[in-house]
């Protein structure tokens, strides 16, 4: 399609007048706390009420975690979150379901 054609053809839409838009706009409220920097008493509190399980296919576990000051764990997380960036090995995971037996 050549200049003239194209001109033709977009010309009268891009010339026209908008319409109103008379949708209805829905307010909603915002929660800007779930991007609200990780604090080290609240990663201590969870390190310290969360139990023991299989490692995932980081193979870190929750031994491996609370080895790590929580000045440092806080400061990575926070990094993460600045940056919009989640090292890949973070991001993986595997479930794996099996039966606990008959109930």
């Amino acid at each position: 399609m050549d200049l003239e054609e194209q001109e033709a053809f977009w010309g009268p839409l891009f010339e026209a007048s908008s319409k109103s838009d008379e949708r209805p706009v829905f307010k909603i409220q915002k929660d800007w706390s779930i991007v609200d920097s990780v604090s080290m008493g609240e990663l201590a509190r969870v390190l310290h009420d969360s139990e023991e399980s299989a490692p995932g296919s980081d193979m870190i576990t929750l031994k491996d975690l609370k080895s790590v000051s929580p000045a440092m764990l806080a400061a990575a997380y926070n990094l993460w979150l600045l940056a919009r960036f989640t090292p890949e090995r973070f991001v993986k995971d595997d479930t794996i379901l099996f039966s606990k037996g008959e109930t």
